[in-house]
């Protein structure tokens, strides 16, 4: 079991011939809840290994976007949610400092997409489309890419996908450990 404050993400577009702006920022945290499984390639004061973790992994996302088009402003907030069953595959070695302490240093690979977040929309400067909603990547009129709530009420615009994070990667790290006898 782990809490993992992932940090905080901010973008801004500006079309500099209309001067429209969109700016959108994320903040992300998850708690991680997985099984660990580890194989001692042998034992003793010194021993490698490798393990496979698979866990899932509901993420948090609050989200706060800002736009002005035409003059109009329009701010939205909300709390998204969405889940992920992944994995984490590694390889290291423990080093056994004493009877109880242990140092490990890993390189490992995690193999982990969410999509689909999840969750409410309060909106400021328009009407009619707080509630339930889902985090949508949709091109503008610039074919970028932006992130916005869509009511789960209204069908999504086309050429649109619902908003995904690809975590996957290279992991490396260390960690010590203390164990005690009772």
């Amino acid at each position: 079991v782990a809490f993992e404050p992932m940090g905080a993400a901010t973008d801004k577009l500006t079309d500099t011939t209309s001067g429209d702006k969109a700016s959108d920022s994320f903040i992300l945290s998850s708690l991680c809840l997985g099984m660990s499984l580890k194989y001692l390639i042998f034992t003793g004061g010194f021993e490698p290994f490798i393990s496979v973790s698979p866990f899932f992994e509901p993420i948090a996302i609050d989200y706060g976007g800002q736009s002005v088009v035409g003059g109009n402003g329009v701010n939205v907030s909300g709390s998204y949610e969405g889940d992920d069953v992944g994995a984490l595959f590694k390889a290291g070695a423990d080093i056994h400092l004493d009877e109880s302490l242990v140092l490990t240093p890993f390189l490992g690979y995690n193999f982990s997409s969410p999509v689909q977040f999840k969750g409410n929309a309060t909106y400021t400067g328009v009407a009619g489309k707080d509630g339930p909603s889902q985090l949508m990547m949709e091109p503008d009129p610039k074919n970028r890419l932006i992130v916005t709530p869509q009511p789960l009420k209204d069908a999504p615009p086309p050429n649109s996908e619902p908003f995904s994070l690809d975590l996957s990667g290279f992991e490396m790290g260390l960690a010590l450990g203390a164990f005690f006898d009772f």
